[in-house]
């Protein structure tokens, strides 16, 4: 059975690329939608209540950019 969510967590849920947008000025607002948007549909296919689906959503997408961009800037840093 698919979890129905209320429309307060389905704004929540769509705020969150925006929250990250800011957070991550240097990612591509596509790269950070697309994570979301992964994020979201993995959660929500194992999920049985949605109270902590935003938080969640969040903080995986947003642990997925940090590493991201870390690897990004290591990669760019200059050798020795």
């Amino acid at each position: 059975m698919a979890l129905k969510m209320t429309q307060e967590t389905e704004h929540k849920l769509e705020r969150i690329a925006v929250l990250l947008n800011d957070e991550f000025p240097d990612a591509s607002p596509d790269d950070v939608a697309q994570k979301v948007g992964v994020v979201t549909r993995n959660l929500v296919a194992q999920a049985k209540i949605e109270d902590f689906l935003p938080v969640l959503v969040h903080r995986y997408a947003r642990e997925q950019l940090l590493e991201a961009h870390q690897r990004g800037q290591a990669a760019s840093a200059p050798a020795g």
